[in-house]
C-alpha cells in the first residue's frame, strides 16, 4: 500500500481515497502523485526538503509532509509520519501508526503557518474516523483535534474541503455533507463554531487574508469573518 494525498471530488469537493486490488492509492485534485519508495528506520534514509527524514509525501507553501516505513524483521511493518516545516529546521512526528499499517497514513488539507504550526486532516487507513490536528511545531503538541464526518455509503471519503490556518493555531476549514450542505467552520482561543448559517459554501472557495476569511457561496455571493 502507498500513502497519498486524496483528491477533491465533484460540487462537494470533498477528499478521496480509493482502494484497488489491495493497493491503496490516494488522487489529488490536479494531479495523481508518484511516490518513492520508502525507507527502512535504520537504513541510509533519504532526506526530504527541509530536513525531514523519509520520503516526501507533500509539499505545500511553508512546509513538507514525509514518511518512514519502520520494518520489525520478520514482523508487519509501522510508519513515522513528520510535519517539518520549510524553515527553522522545527518538526512535529505523529505517533507511530499500528503494526500492519505501513503506508497506510491518509491525509488532505496540509497547511503551515508562520514556521509554528500546521495542520492536516488524516487516518491510518480506515481504521477510524479520520481527525483534524493543528499541532505547534515549537512545543511538539497537539494545540486541536477534531474527528471529521466519512461518508458512510463511502468510508474511503474525507468530508473535507478547504483548510486555511495561523500562526497561533486558529484554524477554519470547509467541510461537507452527503446531503449537500457545505459549512465553514473556525476554531479559535474562543471556541469551535460554524460561520454560515445557510451551510452552502463552495468548498474549495474558502480564502485567509491576514485574519480576514473570505469565501463564496453556491449563489455566487461573497461572505467574510474575521479569523481571531
Amino acid at each position: 500500500m502507498r500513502s497519498r494525498r486524496p483528491r477533491g471530488l465533484r460540487c462537494i469537493s470533498v477528499w478521496e481515497v480509493s482502494a484497488r486490488n489491495g493497493v491503496l492509492a490516494l488522487l489529488v485534485a490536479t494531479a495523481a502523485v508518484a511516490s518513492s519508495p520508502a525507507s527502512a528506520v535504520g537504513a541510509a534514509h533519504a532526506r526530504a526538503a527541509g530536513g525531514c527524514a523519509g520520503h516526501l509525501l507533500e509539499r505545500v507553501s511553508g512546509g513538507t509532509l514525509t514518511e518512514q516505513i519502520v520494518a520489525h524483521g520478520a514482523g508487519p511493518e509501522t510508519e513515522l509520519v513528520h510535519l517539518c516545516s520549510s524553515s527553522g529546521g522545527r518538526q512535529f512526528t505523529f505517533p507511530e501508526g499500528p503494526e500492519g499499517y505501513g503506508d497506510s497514513f491518509l491525509f488532505a488539507g496540509l497547511a503551515f503557518a508562520g514556521g509554528e504550526t500546521a495542520a492536516v486532516a488524516w487516518s491510518w487507513a480506515f481504521q477510524a474516523p479520520p481527525e483534524l490536528w493543528v499541532v505547534s511545531l515549537v512545543t511538539h503538541k497537539v494545540l486541536f483535534r477534531k474527528a471529521l464526518p466519512r461518508d458512510t455509503a463511502n468510508p474511503e471519503t474525507f468530508l473535507l474541503g478547504k483548510l486555511v490556518l495561523q500562526r497561533d493555531g486558529s484554524v477554519a476549514w470547509t467541510q461537507s455533507s452527503t446531503s449537500g450542505a457545505c459549512e465553514v467552520v473556525e476554531h479559535t482561543s474562543h471556541g469551535t463554531r460554524v460561520l454560515n448559517p445557510t451551510r452552502q459554501a463552495q468548498p474549495a472557495s474558502l480564502t485567509l487574508a491576514g485574519t480576514t476569511l473570505r469565501w463564496l457561496e453556491q449563489d455566487g455571493q461573497a461572505r467574510t469573518a474575521t479569523l481571531r
